[in-house]
């Protein structure tokens, strides 16, 4: 019975590697198309909604790990950096996000 825990613990632990680092190059395939100018670095407030869940984006601006941009006085628009959007979101723990931080 304990080879059997040992087992999945092992499995669980491959398992977040491989989301680890598909979620790198994610962001690595995001970061490469914007310096060749097919992707924008960033995406509104309303399309980061749809994307990433509007209590998402709340509750990581809440707790500090993402912050609008917002480039103008009179202007509603708000903007988001979207490689830490893409980073935040595949991380399925948030304090691995912390402890992992690259950008």
């Amino acid at each position: 019975m304990k080879g059997d825990f040992a087992v999945m613990d092992e499995i669980y632990r491959i398992r977040q590697m491989l989301d680890s680092r598909i979620n790198d190059i994610r962001v690595s395939v995001h970061e490469t198309l914007v310096m060749q100018g097919a992707a924008s670095p960033f995406i509104n407030q309303s399309k980061a909604y749809k994307v990433f869940g509007r209590k998402n984006i709340t509750n990581w601006e809440s707790w500090g790990l993402i912050k609008g941009i917002k480039d103008g006085e009179g202007n509603g628009q708000v903007r988001y950096d979207l490689s830490k959007l893409i980073l935040i979101a595949g991380t399925p723990n948030r304090t691995e996000y912390f402890k992992n931080k690259k950008l």
